[in-house]
């Protein structure tokens, strides 16, 4: 699972400094025992927004490789999607 840190600059401009600390805190806290229940991992991703995929789609790609690896059998061949049979 991947946490955008960055998410929560703009809510600082609205309330205190350590409420919006403490909201990132449980967040953080929230995401990882999600994460635990399906024996995933979690990640928070350093300057990155809400859209992860955007700011930092190098994390994205790495978690997807990863998660690939993971459930695929040692020795498989990857599939490329543009090969023409």
């Amino acid at each position: 699972m991947l946490t955008a840190v960055d998410q929560f600059a703009a809510l600082e401009s609205r309330v205190p400094a350590q409420d919006a600390e403490r909201l990132r805190a449980v967040v953080g806290e929230l995401q990882a025992e999600l994460s635990a229940l399906s024996n995933g991992r979690h990640v928070m991703v350093e300057r990155s927004g809400h859209h992860i995929q955007v700011d930092r789609p190098q994390v994205v790609t790495k978690a997807i490789r990863e998660v690939v690896e993971a459930v695929s059998p040692r020795g498989a061949q990857p599939v490329n999607p543009y090969r023409v049979p």
